[in-house]
């Protein structure tokens, strides 16, 4: 359904969580993602990995 759970480790928690990202991905003024790209096989997980990294440290600009 678009949807993934991704279990990342929270430096000050200590703990895994688990982060709920949707497939939706940010993209520039040309249509072309605006931050990681696929992987060289055309997979989506480093993309969907970025995004819960992005969720954990609260917006993409923190992570970058």
């Amino acid at each position: 359904d678009g949807r993934y759970d991704i279990w990342l480790y929270h430096p000050v928690r200590e703990k895994w969580d688990v982060y709920t990202v949707d497939d939706r991905l940010p993209v520039n003024e040309r249509g072309n993602l605006a931050y990681l790209g696929m992987s060289a096989e055309g997979e989506l997980w480093p993309c969907l990995l970025e995004k819960a990294m992005a969720t954990l440290f609260g917006s993409y600009q923190k992570v970058f």
